[in-house]
């Protein structure tokens, strides 16, 4: 019993009297500190590391985006079907290796979202839908904004021009006394 009482030492850490120090992590902290994952990248060291950071060797001509596979657990197959739809497909875990546990298959998976690809050409031209339709919205509101309805006030100044300012001209601030 005397052999498993601490004794301690004010200048070191606990000993156990007649027992050689307890350090288990030591013949076990090289291999670790060493450890590189299988995609050749060191193990991750800071806690705001961006989870969905999209892999560097994103073949070419294909587009990877990360698309919802759950909310609170629960999947919406008819969401991954309208992504399949519209030419996304899952992103396979053995093509991205140290993405995923070791021995796991199937597609990349990260808190409810899986990594999907689909053609760069079918990604630009769906940009190219959503920017001109965002332009087109755009210049509706300044048509009717521009427009006034019967028994309202004309909106727009002598000149003709509207009274909505729609540039994106910077003006500096105007300057206040004491300044």
């Amino acid at each position: 019993m005397d052999d498993d009482r601490m004794e301690i030492d004010e200048t070191s850490e606990p000993k156990r009297r007649g027992r050689p120090p307890l350090n288990r992590a030591a013949p076990r902290s090289e291999p670790v500190r060493e450890a590189v994952r299988s995609d050749g990248r060191r193990r991750r060291h800071a806690t705001n590391d961006d989870r969905f950071a999209l892999p560097g060797d994103v073949p070419e001509g294909l587009s990877y985006e990360w698309k919802r596979l759950a909310v609170l657990n629960k999947e919406d197959p008819f969401y991954i079907q309208s992504m399949r739809e519209n030419g996304w497909e899952p992103v396979d875990a053995s093509r991205h290796p140290g993405w995923m546990p070791n021995g796991y298959t199937g597609a990349i998976v990260k808190d409810g979202m899986m990594l999907m690809e689909r053609p760069q050409e079918l990604t630009d031209e769906a940009n190219a839908e959503m920017r001109q339709t965002a332009q087109n919205q755009v210049r509706d509101q300044i048509v009717q904004l521009g427009i006034a309805s019967p028994g309202e006030f004309a909106r727009q100044n002598r000149g003709g021009k509207p009274l909505v300012n729609v540039s994106r001209e910077y003006h500096a601030p105007m300057p206040v006394d004491g300044d």
